[in-house]
């Protein structure tokens, strides 16, 4: 199957705004979404092994106990149900697979 930006859903929180190639209903398997941050995601866990991708920047990544720092052409790869949460001036390409669920990602922040 072939997913476009241009056909892709957009979305936007305070720090950061991305676009999601696919949705679970139109491939189930896997997801894979671009996300541009500029600050702080959130700590959040959720039922899906996620792949990020730095395409550009830097920052760090904290998933379950362990601080990574990150810069472009990095991977950092998250098990499922692991807590996690990232922060930077960062372009990243994520990957989530079964694909993304947003009703089944728990935020663990207050």
């Amino acid at each position: 199957m072939k997913f476009t930006l241009r056909n892709g859903q957009s979305f936007r929180h305070e720090n950061y705004k991305g676009v999601s190639y696919n949705a679970a209903g139109q491939y189930p398997a896997a997801s894979c979404s671009l996300i541009s941050i500029d600050g702080r995601h959130g700590k959040v866990k959720g039922p899906f092994e996620k792949i990020f991708f730095v395409i550009e920047g830097h920052g760090e990544f904290t998933v379950a106990n362990m601080l990574f720092d990150v810069q472009q052409s990095d991977v950092v790869m998250v098990p499922a149900n692991v807590p996690h949460d990232f922060r930077g001036k960062m372009k990243i390409l994520l990957t989530c697979v079964p694909a993304f669920d947003p009703g089944k990602e728990k935020k663990l922040d207050k």
